[in-house]
């Protein structure tokens, strides 16, 4: 499983070459920061073969993820907001499936407390105790 992380700076091109990848089977699951965003929804990134998920919350979408509908998935919308995408990915292998947690992370420059923040802190520490396997992909501004 080949995953990749990005921040497309809000650019149609950039998401589009992207896109152009992921149908290519470049990689299986993007981590996405700063996505092209038209009126509050993530855009550019139309695959057939794929889902984007991010929250669909008020709060500006600042992060999304791209990842291939073959592959089993829950997103887990409890930890997620507009900084921060998590799902739960499972690895299905020969004898036995493996649970990874996923999140697509964004740390503003104008934040009022250095990062990490409190919802990403949370989450390592839930990992963590849980002995669960996390891979984030972030723009640590």
């Amino acid at each position: 499983m080949k995953i990749v992380q990005i921040n497309l700076h809000h650019s149609k091109a950039a998401s589009a070459e992207l896109n152009r990848r992921f149908c290519k089977n470049d990689f299986d699951i993007a981590l996405i920061q700063e996505p092209y965003i038209i009126k509050n929804e993530v855009k550019g990134l139309n695959s057939s073969n794929g889902n984007v998920i991010c929250h669909a919350g008020n709060e500006k979408i600042r992060t999304c993820v791209l990842i291939k509908k073959y592959i089993k998935n829950i997103p887990l919308f409890n930890n997620c907001n507009g900084d921060e995408t998590v799902l739960a990915v499972t690895i299905e292998e020969e004898n036995t499936n493996t649970e990874i947690i996923l999140c697509s992370a964004y740390f503003p420059h104008d934040c009022t407390h250095p990062p990490p923040s409190t919802t990403i802190q949370q989450l390592v520490d839930h990992c963590a105790v849980n002995n669960k396997h996390l891979i984030i992909g972030c723009d640590a501004n």
